[in-house]
């Protein structure tokens, strides 16, 4: 065989091998978040935001209740279509900050990214 095909062969096995590793890592195998991490980062964002989170209870939502009741209940904003939009085709969850009682802002529900564990999006006073 000669020099020419081998670098060829070898890479396209080569390319083969890192797409392989990298579609698995993309679907979360091995690599979803934990809900601490996920919790830690949300925090940071909901301080940020100036919510005081020492007067709010945090409940983590995989299944998207709370956000599927909300889009559900009554009509779509611009913004929530973009939401919609950012969180189309992605594996992620949500940290839901309620107050405990009367707090500027109300709710606030972080969205983040399973897989990676960032920041998609945020919605305030839901």
């Amino acid at each position: 065989m000669n020099t020419g095909v081998r670098k060829i062969l070898g890479t396209i096995v080569i390319a083969w091998i890192i797409f392989n590793a990298g579609c698995s890592f993309g679907e979360g195998k091995g690599m979803n978040i934990s809900k601490e991490k996920a919790i830690e980062v949300a925090n940071n964002k909901a301080i940020e935001l100036g919510y005081d989170i020492s007067e709010m209870n945090i409940k983590i939502d995989k299944d998207h209740t709370e956000w599927d009741k909300y889009i559900k209940s009554g009509p779509i904003s611009k913004y929530d279509m973009e939401l919609l939009k950012k969180l189309e085709g992605k594996k992620y969850l949500i940290v839901h900050y309620i107050p405990k009682g009367a707090q500027f802002g109300g709710d606030l529900l972080v969205f983040i990214d399973e897989n990676f564990g960032e920041i998609i999006s945020v919605l305030q006073g839901m």
